[in-house]
């Protein structure tokens, strides 16, 4: 069995301010470094083997901040990085309809199949992620790995590793910093054991 963790990068001031960011590398806000921080303590006592990041700069100050309370170092793989949304990075989704009219609507229905001017399709993506994915299964069974990456990236992943048609990608919630488990026990054997967790950022809640 090789166990999975995948952490989704905290907060941005893009997040915040509802824009697409994609590829655009966007650093965290300061709560996005309070809840890479939070993320980083609920794997306190457990051990596992390395640390991959994307390269971008959220996910890597998002995984420094668990391997700093674990002296290790993550490793950067770019087969984790977000999609690319072209032309609508940097743009809300008031800006993006306005100029693309039922464009968005259309990405949350059909993302496997629609193009963004520019960007990526999730079956890209997917096809990028699930590299990915294979080259860590095959370094070989009784691993624990942790994954930080971004929203659709991580949906992409969830998708591969579940065999769940892509178009159902946004049916999973990812959250800033939120915590996802999958073991993996072989070829059509893996199963779901978190979903979006994010009890640890409740401290930010009540100001603690």
């Amino acid at each position: 069995m090789i166990c999975f963790y995948f952490v989704r990068h905290g907060q941005t001031v893009w997040n915040l301010n509802g824009k697409y960011q994609g590829s655009t590398d966007v650093p965290l806000s300061e709560t996005g470094v309070r809840q890479a921080e939070l993320a980083a303590r609920w794997f306190d006592g457990k051990t596992f083997d390395a640390i991959y990041t994307s390269p971008l700069d959220r996910a890597r100050k998002t995984a420094e901040a668990l391997a700093v309370r674990h002296a290790m170092t993550p490793i950067v793989m770019p087969e984790f990085q977000e999609i690319c949304f072209g032309e609508w990075e940097g743009l809300t989704y008031d800006e993006i309809e306005a100029r693309w009219p039922g464009a968005v609507e259309s990405l949350y229905r059909t993302p496997d199949t629609l193009r963004i001017e520019g960007g990526e399709t999730f079956q890209e993506v997917q096809e990028r992620t699930m590299r990915g994915m294979r080259r860590l299964i095959a370094q070989g069974d009784g691993k624990t790995y942790v994954i930080v990456s971004h929203g659709a990236a991580i949906r992409t992943i969830l998708c591969g590793m579940l065999e769940l048609p892509l178009h159902l990608a946004w049916h999973f919630c990812q959250g800033n910093a939120n915590i996802s488990c999958i073991h993996y026990y072989g070829e059509h054997q893996s199963w779901l054991y978190l979903l979006n967790s994010q009890e640890h950022l409740r401290p930010l809640e009540s100001g603690t």
